[in-house]
């Protein structure tokens, strides 16, 4: 494994992790499409972690951070961490409104939701902050 920044580089490759990316990834609704993007990686790539295969703790904190869970969650560490959160009742309310609305309306909200995403005023967490020029690709 090649380190361009000298520093030690703590790779997991766990299946059980790999399922647990999935679960959150989907508990919060995002696509692997979705998470690639976020991380400015390959859709490939980043199922490969969903697979338990290769993945930089550097990426883990990262992956953390958007799915708002715990890296001991994540890694599985017994006792350790938080699980998922509870839905909220603001996503269960968003949920059921969006199951009423007909294929255009779905796409118009999901536009909409998107178009907010690019205001920084309105973002949890900036792009910025989700990657840096250290780790620009993890593959």
């Amino acid at each position: 494994m090649k380190n361009t920044n000298n520093k030690p580089a703590v790779v997991f490759k766990d299946k059980e992790t790999g399922r647990r990316l999935a679960e959150a990834r989907v508990a919060k609704g995002y696509t692997q499409k979705e998470m690639a993007e976020m991380f400015c990686i390959s859709q490939p790539a980043y199922q490969n972690y969903e697979y338990g295969r290769e993945m930089k703790s550097v990426m883990i904190v990262k992956v953390c951070a958007v799915l708002e869970c715990s890296p001991e969650w994540l890694l599985g560490v017994e006792g350790e961490g938080q699980h998922l959160p509870p839905e909220s009742k603001l996503l269960k309310d968003l949920k059921a409104a969006f199951e009423l609305l007909n294929g255009k309306g779905q796409q118009k909200v999901v536009g909409f939701a998107r178009d907010m995403a690019r205001i920084s005023e309105y973002v949890r967490i900036p792009k910025s902050s989700l990657h840096n020029n250290s780790v620009s690709r993890i593959a």
